[in-house]
């Protein structure tokens, strides 16, 4: 399963805005799976490098992601939280092993 960074458009009654979002893919490369919150971006003090390039780094890599088209949130309103869906909600609490597999996980979908 590869993700990556996608803007999502959401609405609510007369409101519409937008928000990036991880968004999950089936081996035929069609969205499957998106976090439910908007990504927030964080991290620990114990990753080993300067929190800065941390940042950087998502920061980076998200401008890369949304340069595809935007996405309707409502398309995922029938989601059922999976498995991947619990490790983001884990990774946005600030566990590192999470987000260390969901990394690898990342780096893999981009091989």
């Amino acid at each position: 399963m590869t993700w990556n960074y996608r803007i999502m458009r959401h609405r609510q009654e007369q409101a519409e805005w937008f928000a990036i979002h991880e968004v999950y893919y089936n081996e035929q490369g069609t969205p499957v799976s998106v976090t439910q919150e908007p990504i927030r971006i964080l991290c620990g003090d114990d990753e080993g490098e300067e929190p800065q390039a941390i940042i950087k780094s998502m920061l980076e890599t998200m401008l890369r992601d949304v340069q595809q088209p935007i996405l309707d949130f409502e398309m995922f309103s029938n989601q059922k939280v999976d498995e991947v869906t619990q490790g983001i909600k884990c990774l946005q609490k600030g566990k590192r092993q999470d987000a260390l597999q969901i990394k690898d996980m990342h780096d893999e979908g981009r091989e």
